[in-house]
């Protein structure tokens, strides 16, 4: 009687000393974290690329490690701060990936395209300046925000317009040169300067969004 007091009073606690009637407490899954960064969409040869991953998030932990690799050849960075900046050396398009991980080593990735060009890209003032899914930030830069969609194929991307360039699913904005301004030309896609190399770059696609 004492000891199925003690186990009635002691459920929890006790499960594992084989109190009769009681049963083991059972560990719940670990959730894999969310990937979410911000990304510019064009940069410029040189200068510092911005990356943010603050809204990346674990539903059930907390993430320890931001592990960016940005497509050009360089080492991958980890780094404890989700926000880190790169330099491109090379004009060229490039896909950026982004992999968190938690506590458990669970880990999410997302990925986004992004252009490297030789003259200063194309100013944006307004959300209609930049393509789907980009937003205007205030260095008139179009940034790239949330998951993204890493893809293969075209038939892998979901929405009217979406093509897969360079592993992730952009909605293109020109499709040749007269759709363009006349100091520009059409792109992966985009309506970028003349100065932007088409060749591929080390570590790089042509066809990247």
């Amino acid at each position: 009687m004492r000891r199925f007091l003690l186990c009635s009073l002691l459920a929890g606690a006790l499960a594992s000393a084989g109190c009769p009637g009681v049963p083991p407490e059972e560990t719940p899954e670990n959730v894999s974290p969310r990937a979410r960064f911000v990304s510019p969409a064009w940069v410029q040869a040189g200068a510092a690329a911005s990356f943010d991953a603050s809204e990346s998030f674990d539903p059930d932990g907390t993430i320890i490690a931001y592990r960016f690799l940005f497509g050009d050849g360089s080492a991958e960075v980890v780094s404890a701060s989700p926000r880190v900046e790169h330099v491109y050396g090379a004009a060229g398009t490039y896909t950026v990936w982004l992999s968190v991980e938690d506590a458990q080593g669970a880990e999410g990735r997302a990925a986004h395209g992004l252009g490297v060009t030789l003259d200063a890209p194309v100013a944006c003032v307004a959300e209609g300046d930049c393509g789907a899914g980009e937003t205007c930030a205030a260095d008139g830069l179009c940034y790239r925000t949330g998951p993204g969609d890493a893809c293969a194929a075209d038939e892998e991307c979901v929405g009217t317009g979406f093509t897969c360039h360079g592993g992730v699913c952009t909605e293109a904005d020109c499709e040749s040169d007269a759709e363009c301004a006349p100091a520009e030309v059409c792109r992966v896609g985009r309506c970028q300067p003349t100065g932007l190399d088409g060749g591929e770059a080390d570590g790089g696609s042509s066809d990247a969004g």
